[in-house]
């Protein structure tokens, strides 16, 4: 599980930080991917066979838990990912096979990191610029943020737990 939630990472923050500089064209799945409409998901037509492998117990819970929203959706063997805003937020959210959330991804902006996230990051990584910040909330865990932080020479992801452990989780450049 900590490698999926690790993959997921990667994609969704790779995800996040191209729509927030409004370039979306960067988000690539390997699975088949169709735009949905959470309202009613059962009229749907499947014209080219790619929701062959759609959840309809993902798309309840997604349903319930985000009302209203539409989303692009990905499937895998093994989980169902919706991309979709919410509130003005780009999300990232993963479904298992029986309908259940296992976690969702959003941007934060940097000065809503918490305090103590901030200051490490800020001593740790000096002439660093937090560049983009996003966070997986999963029900009954702290969350994880995963912080992208960069300097003429390198690109960091961060991934900070919310005990405040700080680790670079991905070089990029």
């Amino acid at each position: 599980m900590k490698k999926f939630f690790a993959l997921a990472a990667l994609a969704t923050t790779t995800a996040l930080t191209a729509a927030a500089s409004n370039d979306l064209k960067h988000f690539d799945t390997k699975a088949a991917v169709t735009t949905l409409d959470a309202k009613d998901v059962r009229d749907v037509k499947d014209t080219k066979g790619a929701l062959d492998a759609f959840n309809a117990k993902a798309a309840a819970s997604f349903n319930a838990d985000f009302k209203g929203a539409t989303g692009i959706w990905s499937f895998d063997q093994g989980y169902n990912e919706v991309l979709f805003f919410w509130n003005g937020d780009l999300m990232d959210a993963f479904y298992d096979k029986d309908g259940n959330m296992i976690g969702a991804f959003h941007e934060v902006k940097a000065d809503r990191l918490p305090a103590h996230t901030a200051e490490k990051i800020a001593s740790w990584y000096k002439g660093y610029k937090m560049s983009f910040a996003s966070v997986l909330e999963r029900n009954d865990q702290d969350p994880v943020y995963y912080v992208t932080v960069e300097n003429a020479e390198h690109r960091l992801v961060l991934e900070v737990t919310g005990d405040g452990m700080v680790q670079e989780y991905k070089r990029l450049r």
